[in-house]
């Protein structure tokens, strides 16, 4: 691959990273505004910290974005197994993402139910990501399969 390539592909991922952080963003803000108890002062003091650090929480956002979606290139790497690119990926994302956590106080280790079920909420986010993907490179496949079936005037190869 082309070296111009590679930068390409690189910042692609670093930028689905960036944008799937923004989205996970934005779910958190409003869900954060749907879901205040206004009557419990704990609940307003902690919506009221979240858009008071509305810079520092979208920087945490990217970066955890970033170390989920944009350490996604490791599965452009052919040599290594899916074990190992799943191992490395989920490695670096969780580290990632605890790193962020108690760096911006997001969660403690006071409190270990946020910690797993934030582990679990990205895990999900990346299972989500891993379908979209599957899903637009099967239909890359079956198209470039139709293109070259035609061309060789053959049946398309099924996919499935």
């Amino acid at each position: 691959m082309e070296k111009k390539n590679k930068i390409k592909l690189i910042l692609s991922y670093l930028f689905a990273g960036i944008g799937w952080g923004s989205f996970m963003f934005v779910i958190n803000a409003v869900i954060n505004a749907i879901t205040i108890d206004t009557t419990d002062l704990n609940d307003v003091e902690r919506v009221i910290g979240f858009f008071d650090n509305i810079p520092t929480y979208t920087i945490g956002y990217f970066a955890v974005g970033i170390g989920f979606f944009g350490t996604a290139i490791i599965y452009e790497i052919e040599r290594l197994s899916f074990g190992l690119k799943l191992i490395i990926h989920m490695v670096i994302g969780i580290g990632v993402l605890l790193i962020v956590g108690f760096s911006f106080s997001w969660f403690s280790f006071e409190n270990p139910v946020n910690i797993i079920g934030n582990i679990i909420f990205s895990a999900a986010m990346v299972f989500i990501g891993w379908t979209v993907a599957y899903i637009q490179n099967k239909k890359e496949v079956e198209r470039i399969n139709k293109v070259l079936a035609e061309k060789n005037h053959r049946k398309p190869l099924d996919t499935d």
